[in-house]
C-alpha cells in the first residue's frame, strides 16, 4: 500500500499548480480511488507496539463519536476467531456471556471455504508429508458483538490484527419504544430485576440490532458464490476481509456494491502494515481526520510514532 501511494504521490506533485491539501498525517489517502474514499497509515505488529495502540485507541474513540454525531452511524465490530488464541483467549471467554458474541464468516474477495480434509490429506499427514496447520484448514471465521460495549470491546481486542469496525447508518424510522408498564408490575419480586440498570431497554436494543437488514445484506454481496455450501444458511453474517489489494481488484461498480452493506469500513490490515479506511463517495473523510489528528496533537500533546 505504501508503494502504491507513493507512486500516486509522484504523479500529483508532477502538477503545474499545487494544491493545499488537509494534513491528515499519519493517515495518507489514496487518490487513485475516484468512486469511494480510500486511506492507509501504518502501524507496526501485529501485536501493535504500546505508544502506536495508545495513540489509535483516542483517535478511534474520537473517530466514532464524530461519526456518530455526524451521521447517526451505529459501529459495529467484528473480531477473526484466528487472532483471539492464544493472546486474546482469557479475555474473550471471561465476556463472552456479558459481550454476547455471534458467529459469521470474514471473507476474502472471491475465496471459497476451504475443503474438508479427505483420506489423502490424513494419509499425508500421518506420513509427515504435511504439516497440520489447523488455521489453513479453518475458514476465516469471525464474530460480531450482540451487546456492543464498543469502547470496552475496542481496548480489549485491538492491536493484534483482527479487529475491524463497521460504521453503519441505520435506515430512516424511529427506534422502537417500549410500551407504558404500570408501576405496580415494574416493582414487583419476580420482575423487578428486569427493569434494574436499564436491563429491559438493553433487551430491546439486543433485538433491534439482531434485525438489522445488514446481515442479510452482508450474506448476498459478500457470500456470492457461496450460496450452495452446506454452512451459508446457518451463517448470520459475512463480511469482507480486505487488504488494500482487494480494492485495487476490484471494479468500481463491485465496491459500489460493498457500500451498500455499510457506509465506513475500518479495519486493521497486517497483509499493508497498517490500518485500512474506507468510506462512500459521498463520505469524505479528509476534514474530520485533519481535525483530530490536530486536536490529539494541541491538545493531548501526542504525535504519532510511525516508528515503533
Amino acid at each position: 500500500m505504501e508503494e502504491l501511494l507513493k507512486e500516486e504521490t509522484s504523479k500529483r506533485q508532477s502538477r503545474i499548480e499545487p494544491v493545499e491539501e488537509p494534513d491528515i498525517r499519519p493517515w495518507r489517502k489514496s487518490y487513485a480511488a475516484t468512486t469511494y474514499h480510500l486511506y492507509w497509515m501504518p502501524a507496526s505488529g501485529p501485536p501493535i507496539p504500546f505508544r502506536q495502540r495508545r495513540w489509535l485507541l483516542k483517535f478511534l474513540t474520537r473517530f466514532r463519536e464524530k461519526i456518530s454525531g455526524m451521521t447517526g452511524a451505529e459501529t459495529h465490530l467484528f473480531l477473526q476467531m484466528k487472532v483471539i488464541y492464544p493472546d486474546l483467549m482469557d479475555s474473550f471467554l471471561r465476556n463472552n456471556t456479558r459481550f454476547a458474541p455471534l458467529l459469521g464468516l470474514s471473507r476474502k474477495r472471491g475465496t471459497k471455504l476451504p475443503a474438508i480434509p479427505d483420506e489423502k490429506y490424513i494419509e499425508d499427514l500421518q506420513k509427515g508429508k504435511v504439516k497440520y496447520d489447523h488455521k489453513a484448514l479453518q475458514p476465516d471465521y469471525s464474530y460480531w458483538f450482540l451487546r456492543p460495549e464498543v469502547e470496552e470491546q475496542t481496548d480489549l481486542y485491538f492491536g493484534m490484527g483482527g479487529l475491524m469496525m463497521l460504521f453503519i447508518v441505520p435506515p430512516d424510522g424511529e427506534k422502537p419504544e417500549l410500551p407504558e408498564i404500570p408501576e405496580g408490575f415494574r416493582n414487583h419480586p419476580k420482575v423487578a430485576h428486569l427493569f434494574e440498570d436499564n436491563r429491559l431497554e438493553k433487551m430491546r436494543d439486543s433485538l433491534v440490532r439482531l434485525q438489522s437488514p445488514m446481515f442479510a445484506q452482508s450474506k448476498k454481496v459478500f457470500g456470492r458464490g457461496l450460496e450452495d455450501d452446506l454452512q451459508f444458511p446457518g451463517l448470520k453474517f459475512i463480511v469482507p476481509l480486505v487488504n488494500a489489494q482487494s480494492f485495487a481488484d476490484a471494479s468500481s461498480a463491485e465496491i459500489e456494491e460493498w457500500f451498500t452493506v455499510y457506509d465506513i469500513l475500518l479495519t486493521e490490515s497486517p497483509d499493508d502494515k497498517g490500518l485500512l479506511l474506507a468510506s462512500r463517495f459521498d463520505l469524505d473523510l479528509d476534514p474530520i481526520l485533519e481535525e483530530i489528528v490536530k486536536a490529539l496533537r494541541e491538545e493531548d500533546g501526542e504525535d504519532y510514532p510511525e516508528v515503533a
